[in-house]
C-alpha cells in the first residue's frame, strides 16, 4: 500500500552517497533508485547534524518526514495519511489523461 501510495504521487526514491562511493551504489541500488553523488560533502555534513538518516523531501524542498531506516515504511504511511483525500485524487488523476501541469522543480545534478 505504501509504495502505492508513493508511486501514485509520482515520488522518486533517492540515494545520496559521497561522490566516491556514487558508481558503486549504482550499480548495486535497485535500478528504481536515483544515485546522485554529494561530490561537496553538503548533504553528509547536513545528515551529520541530524539523528536520521532517512527523510521525505516535497517538492518545495521542505523536510515532510525524516526517520531511522526502520521506521521508513510507518513514517510513509503516516505522511500518506496526512495528506488524506490528496492522495485519492492523485491516484485518479496518474490514471486520466495528463493534463498541463505546473513546471517541476529544478534538477539536482548528479
Amino acid at each position: 500500500m505504501c509504495a502505492e501510495g508513493w508511486e501514485a504521487l509520482g515520488a522518486k526514491l533517492v540515494a545520496i552517497v559521497p561522490e566516491t562511493q556514487r558508481a558503486w551504489a549504482t550499480e548495486h541500488m535497485d535500478k528504481d533508485v536515483l544515485v546522485l553523488g554529494d561530490h561537496t560533502g553538503a548533504f553528509k555534513k547536513w545528515f551529520n547534524e541530524r539523528p536520521t538518516p532517512m527523510i521525505f523531501l516535497r517538492p518545495d524542498r521542505f523536510v515532510a518526514g525524516a526517520c531511522l531506516h526502520q521506521h521508513g515504511p510507518a513514517t510513509l504511511a503516516a505522511i500518506l495519511d496526512s495528506m488524506g483525500s490528496a492522495t485519492d485524487h492523485s491516484r485518479a488523476a496518474l490514471q486520466a489523461p495528463a493534463a498541463p501541469t505546473a513546471p517541476s522543480a529544478p534538477a539536482v545534478s548528479a
